[in-house]
C-alpha cells in the first residue's frame, strides 16, 4: 500500500464519522486507515464500530494515553511508504491524498508536505480560507522558529524521512509542532497553497480546551527548537560563533551587555521585515516574521505574543467566531503599535489590531480589537479599565504612601 493514514480519536462522536467518510472518499484509495480510540467516553467507539470498510483498522487504548502516545502507536502500526494524519474533527477534501503523493513523488528530496486550510465551525460552515503556503524549505524552516505554519491534518510525510523521530508527550498539546521543528533539521518541508483540509473550530477542540497549555508548549518549543529550525549557518560562521562563546566563557572577551543584546534582537526582527521605531525595548517577545507589523518609537514589549495573519484568532479564542475578525485577517490589515506603548508579559495581540499612542496592555490581556490612545486595557478579551493618567496617578500615590516598598524610586 502507498499510504498509512493515522487518526487519533478522543471524545469526537459528533464529528468523527464525517472525518472518516472524507478519508474513505479519497480519489486515491490505496491506503490503510489506522484509527486509534484513546479511551473515549462519549460514544465515539460506537461510531467507529459502524464502519466496515476493510481499509479501516480500529485500535483501542485501554486507558487514556494522550495525543502523543496515541499517534506514536499509530506510527508503530504503519506500513505505508507515506504517512498521513487526519484529526477526528477535521475533513479532508477528496483529492488530498492524490495531490500530496503526486508532489512527494515529483520531489524526492522533500520529507513532508502540508497544505493551506479552510476553517469551518461545528456545523461545517466556512469561516474563511487561510493561506499557509511556503514552497521554500529554507524559508519554512526559518519561520518555524517563530510560528507553526503546518496544520497537522494537512500533513503527509515520507516514512523514511521520519526515521526514529516520534511525538513527545511533554510538549502536548503542541506535540505536532515539536515534531515538525525537529524534522525540519534533517529533512525538507513544504506547505502547498492548495486547500486540502477543512479545519474545524469548535468549543471542545484541543486548542480551545487547553489554551494556556498550548501557549506554554509553543513557548517551550520555540525556545528549545530555535537552533534546530533556523537556517543552517556556514561552517566558518558556526566556528567563529563557538570560538567567541569559548573566549567569553574563559574571560578573554567581554560578554555582550544587555544593551548590545537588545540591539541585536531588534536588528534581527528588522531583518525579518518588522518595522521597529527608535528607543524600543523588546525582550522575550514572539513576533511573526514577514507580516505587515509596525512598532513605533519608545515602545516596550516583554514576553508578549503578536500573532501573524496565518494564526487564526479562533484557535485561541473560539468565542470570537462571527465577530468579523476573520474578515480583518483576510484583508491582511497591518498590525500597528504606536509610539510609547507598553505591552505586558503573556499578553496576546491579534493580527490587524491597532494600539493607540501611549497605551498600556496589561499582563495576560488578549487584545482582539483596536485600543484607543492613552488608555489601559486588561482581561480576555481586553477591555478599557482606565486611562494612563489615572494609572500613573494611582501608582504615584502608592509610592508616596508606602516608600519602604519602593526603595530607590523617586516619589515625585
Amino acid at each position: 500500500m502507498i499510504i498509512s493514514v493515522i487518526m487519533p480519536v478522543y471524545n469526537a462522536a459528533p464529528y468523527v464519522g464525517e472525518a472518516i467518510r472524507s478519508a474513505l472518499a479519497q480519489t486515491l484509495g490505496d491506503f490503510e486507515f489506522i484509527i486509534i480510540d484513546d479511551a473515549s467516553t462519549d460514544g465515539s467507539r460506537e461510531v467507529l464500530a459502524s464502519f466496515t470498510d476493510p481499509r479501516c483498522r480500529v485500535l483501542a487504548n485501554a486507558t487514556n494515553l494522550g495525543a502523543a502516545e496515541t499517534k506514536n502507536r499509530g506510527l508503530a502500526e504503519a506500513r505505508g511508504e507515506f504517512v498521513a494524519f487526519l484529526d477526528a474533527d477535521d475533513v479532508a477534501v477528496p483529492q488530498r491524498f492524490a495531490r500530496q503523493v503526486e508532489w512527494l513523488r515529483a520531489h524526492p528530496n522533500v520529507g513532508l508536505v502540508g497544505s493551506s486550510i479552510e476553517h469551518i465551525d461545528g456545523a461545517g460552515n466556512s469561516l474563511g480560507f487561510f493561506d499557509l503556503s511556503e514552497p521554500d524549505p529554507g524559508a519554512l524552516r526559518a519561520r518555524l522558529c517563530t510560528q507553526n505554519r503546518i496544520a497537522q491534518s494537512s500533513v503527509m510525510l515520507r516514512a523514511s524521512a521520519l526515521g526514529m523521530l516520534r511525538f513527545r508527550k511533554e510538549f502536548e498539546p503542541a506535540e505536532d509542532y515539536d515534531l515538525w521543528v525537529r524534522l525540519a533539521s534533517q529533512s525538507e518541508l513544504v506547505v502547498l497553497g492548495d486547500v486540502l483540509v477543512r479545519y474545524r473550530i469548535h468549543d471542545q477542540s484541543v486548542s480551545a480546551r487547553k489554551n494556556a497549555a498550548m501557549l506554554r508548549a509553543i513557548a517551550a518549543i520555540q525556545g528549545r527548537g530555535a537552533q534546530a529550525c533556523a537556517p543552517r549557518a556556514p561552517f566558518l560562521k558556526k566556528a567563529v560563533h563557538r570560538l567567541r562563546r569559548l573566549l567569553v566563557r574563559f574571560g578573554f572577551v567581554a560578554a555582550p551587555t544587555p544593551k548590545e543584546e537588545l540591539a541585536d534582537t531588534i536588528e534581527r526582527y528588522r531583518r525579518a521585515g518588522i518595522c521597529i521605531g527608535e528607543n524600543c525595548y523588546i525582550h522575550g517577545a514572539l513576533l511573526p516574521d514577514g507580516d505587515p507589523i509596525e512598532i513605533g518609537d519608545d515602545c516596550v514589549l516583554t514576553y508578549c505574543t503578536i500573532l501573524g495573519h496565518d494564526a487564526s484568532p479562533a484557535l485561541f479564542l473560539p468565542e470570537l467566531r462571527g465577530t468579523g475578525l476573520f474578515d480583518r485577517v483576510s484583508l491582511r490589515r497591518r498590525t500597528v503599535i504606536h509610539d510609547q506603548c507598553f505591552i505586558g508579559a503573556q499578553a496576546i495581540v491579534l493580527c490587524g489590531v491597532e494600539i493607540g499612542p501611549r497605551s498600556i496592555v496589561g499582563a495576560g490581556a488578549v487584545v482582539t480589537q483596536d485600543v484607543p490612545p492613552g488608555v489601559v486595557v486588561a482581561g480576555n478579551p481586553a477591555r478599557v479599565v482606565g486611562t494612563v493618567e489615572e494609572f500613573i496617578a494611582k501608582h504615584r500615590a502608592a509610592i508616596r504612601a508606602n516608600p519602604e516598598y519602593y526603595p530607590g524610586v523617586d516619589r515625585q
